[in-house]
């Protein structure tokens, strides 16, 4: 993967990133994925992913991120996706609703503990082109490939019968079923087309 970055300042992204860094001050923590996306695409995300770098997943680590969110004076709600725990996400933690913050609504938080130390590392494990998205200290980090689909997407006109839409890549293979269905979730949300070599991965 050939990796960019661009200057790209976010107050709320940087809000969420200065309040929560304080559970974890010694791990960096970043938003990525299809938060990331949607504010470039000009749209509301509907969840926001944000990782702590270096914290490993596991049912210890759940239990002591609760224990540093309870401790802090952050007012929160259990989302209730937590309910029961979603099977797919390897590195979840917890998922919350963050009540001080009026501008994010009932936006669910989503917190992450990923073991390597490196937003390359985070965005290498993410599975289609769509959400090879990252934000950190106030700049975009995603791919070459990501940022040319990103870009002919915001071409797109529906009055304009001759644009063609994009095709867009699998970067990585998780859960085969899991997979293909987030593959036709985007296709359909987004004016773009899955490639067929990486369907035929799946």
């Amino acid at each position: 993967m050939n990796f960019t970055q661009i200057d790209f300042v976010y107050p709320l992204f940087d809000e969420i990133i200065n309040t929560f860094q304080k559970l974890y001050p010694d791990r960096t923590c970043v938003i990525a994925g299809g938060a990331v996306r949607d504010i470039l695409l000009n749209r509301e995300p509907k969840d926001i992913d944000i990782y702590f770098l270096g914290v490993n997943w596991d049912t210890g680590s759940r239990v002591e991120f609760e224990k540093k969110l309870s401790a802090s004076q952050i007012y929160y709600e259990i989302a209730t996706s937590n309910l029961p725990w979603h099977r797919y996400e390897r590195y979840l933690l917890l998922s919350i609703i963050w009540k001080t913050s009026l501008r994010l609504k009932n936006c669910e938080l989503q917190f992450m503990g990923f073991p390597a130390n490196s937003v390359e590392d985070l965005i290498r494990t993410f599975d289609w082109e769509i959400c090879l998205f990252a934000y950190s200290n106030g700049k975009i980090i995603t791919t070459s490939a990501s940022l040319d689909l990103l870009n002919t997407l915001k071409t797109y006109d529906p009055k304009n019968r001759g644009w063609k839409p994009p095709k867009m890549k699998l970067c990585n293979i998780q859960f085969p079923i899991s997979n293909l269905r987030r593959g036709f979730k985007f296709e359909s949300r987004y004016p773009l087309k899955l490639e067929y070599e990486s369907i035929l991965k799946l």
